[in-house]
Protein backbone atom coordinates (compact mmCIF):
# COMPACT_ATOMS: atom_id res chain seq x y z
CA UNK A 1 0.00 0.00 0.00
CA UNK A 2 1.43 3.19 -1.16
CA UNK A 3 0.97 6.52 0.73
CA UNK A 4 -1.97 7.83 -1.61
CA UNK A 5 -3.81 4.95 -1.52
CA UNK A 6 -3.39 4.58 2.69
CA UNK A 7 -4.79 8.10 2.25
CA UNK A 8 -7.88 7.59 0.50
CA UNK A 9 -8.84 4.56 2.82
CA UNK A 10 -8.26 6.52 5.36
CA UNK A 11 -9.94 9.25 4.59
CA UNK A 12 -12.97 6.53 3.78
CA UNK A 13 -12.93 5.53 7.09
CA UNK A 14 -13.04 9.07 8.10
CA UNK A 15 -16.31 9.94 5.96
CA UNK A 16 -17.83 6.84 7.55
CA UNK A 17 -17.40 7.47 11.11
CA UNK A 18 -18.59 11.07 10.22
CA UNK A 19 -21.65 10.06 9.05
CA UNK A 20 -22.54 6.96 11.75
CA UNK A 21 -24.23 9.29 13.96
CA UNK A 22 -26.84 9.89 11.04
CA UNK A 23 -27.95 6.20 10.64
CA UNK A 24 -31.09 6.06 12.78
CA UNK A 25 -32.27 2.23 11.59
CA UNK A 26 -31.21 0.39 14.64
CA UNK A 27 -30.85 -2.56 11.62
CA UNK A 28 -28.66 -0.64 9.71
CA UNK A 29 -26.09 0.38 12.66
CA UNK A 30 -26.15 -3.43 13.80
CA UNK A 31 -24.79 -4.67 9.96
CA UNK A 32 -22.53 -1.95 10.39
CA UNK A 33 -20.69 -2.54 13.55
CA UNK A 34 -20.82 -6.26 12.78
CA UNK A 35 -18.80 -5.13 9.23
CA UNK A 36 -16.23 -3.23 11.34
CA UNK A 37 -15.81 -6.14 14.05
CA UNK A 38 -15.40 -8.12 10.89
CA UNK A 39 -12.78 -5.43 9.47
CA UNK A 40 -11.33 -4.73 12.47
CA UNK A 41 -10.31 -9.17 13.65
CA UNK A 42 -8.73 -9.16 9.71
CA UNK A 43 -6.92 -5.79 10.94
CA UNK A 44 -5.27 -7.12 13.39
CA UNK A 45 -4.57 -10.21 11.80
CA UNK A 46 -2.98 -8.47 8.86
CA UNK A 47 -0.73 -6.22 11.31
CA UNK A 48 0.47 -9.10 13.29
CA UNK A 49 1.30 -10.50 10.48
CA UNK A 50 3.30 -7.49 9.18
CA UNK A 51 5.06 -7.20 12.52
CA UNK A 52 6.15 -10.52 12.25
CA UNK A 53 7.23 -9.98 8.80
CA UNK A 54 9.30 -6.97 9.58
CA UNK A 55 11.05 -8.30 12.98
CA UNK A 56 11.96 -11.41 10.16
CA UNK A 57 13.47 -8.54 7.51
CA UNK A 58 14.17 -5.24 9.54
CA UNK A 59 13.18 -3.82 6.07
CA UNK A 60 12.70 -0.02 6.72
CA UNK A 61 10.15 -0.34 3.96
CA UNK A 62 7.76 -2.53 5.82
CA UNK A 63 8.73 -0.65 8.87
CA UNK A 64 7.01 2.92 7.03
CA UNK A 65 3.85 0.36 5.88
CA UNK A 66 3.27 -0.94 9.27
CA UNK A 67 3.22 2.21 10.56
CA UNK A 68 0.69 3.22 8.11
CA UNK A 69 -1.31 0.61 8.72
CA UNK A 70 -1.44 1.37 12.50
CA UNK A 71 -3.14 4.47 11.54
CA UNK A 72 -5.74 2.62 9.45
CA UNK A 73 -6.05 -0.25 12.25
CA UNK A 74 -6.63 2.67 14.94
CA UNK A 75 -9.18 4.60 12.72
CA UNK A 76 -10.92 1.04 12.27
CA UNK A 77 -11.33 0.59 16.06
CA UNK A 78 -12.60 3.71 16.45
CA UNK A 79 -15.54 3.46 14.10
CA UNK A 80 -16.17 -0.27 15.46
CA UNK A 81 -16.27 1.28 19.22
CA UNK A 82 -18.71 4.15 18.08
CA UNK A 83 -20.76 1.71 16.30
CA UNK A 84 -21.17 -0.70 18.94
CA UNK A 85 -22.34 2.24 21.03
CA UNK A 86 -24.86 3.03 18.71
CA UNK A 87 -26.29 -0.65 19.16
CA UNK A 88 -26.03 -0.43 23.33
CA UNK A 89 -30.00 0.36 23.45
CA UNK A 90 -31.34 -2.35 21.08
CA UNK A 91 -29.48 -5.02 23.07
CA UNK A 92 -30.58 -3.68 25.71
CA UNK A 93 -34.20 -3.70 24.75
CA UNK A 94 -33.36 -7.67 24.20
CA UNK A 95 -31.81 -8.82 27.12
Amino acid sequence: MNKLEARKQYDSLILVGNHIYKIKNQTAREMIHLAFELLLLQSRELLRRMNELHQKTNSPEIRREVRRFRVLDKRIRSIEATADVLCIPNMRGHS
